[in-house]
């Protein structure tokens, strides 16, 4: 009985396999279609979106400006809290330590 379970259990994981594979190769397929389809309207793919290649330099400026504004953000508050901490080692210097 053992040996009759395993191999309905292997036939099993077999058809699991092939279904996966299978579905795994029309997703391909679709994807593939749906990529020529969008390459003959002129769409490319950028940063996951399908943007018109007119758009393009457009939407690659305004990636650019907000990448701009985050590093500049980030300097900023690494400044103030530098600041900050020269703040407070001033004025604990200065009022508390004796």
């Amino acid at each position: 009985m053992g040996k009759k379970e395993r191999k309905e259990e292997s036939a099993l994981i077999n058809q699991i396999k092939d279904y996966k594979r299978k579905f795994r190769d029309s997703l391909k397929e679709n994807l593939l279609k749906e990529r020529e389809q969008r390459h003959k309207k002129g769409e490319v793919f950028f940063k996951g979106l399908w943007v018109p290649e007119d758009k393009l330099l457009t939407v690659r400026k305004k990636l650019k400006r907000r990448g701009l504004v985050i590093f500049l953000e980030i300097h900023a508050l690494v400044f103030i809290l530098l600041l900050f901490n020269y703040l407070l080692w001033f004025g604990f210097e200065r009022f508390l330590l004796p």
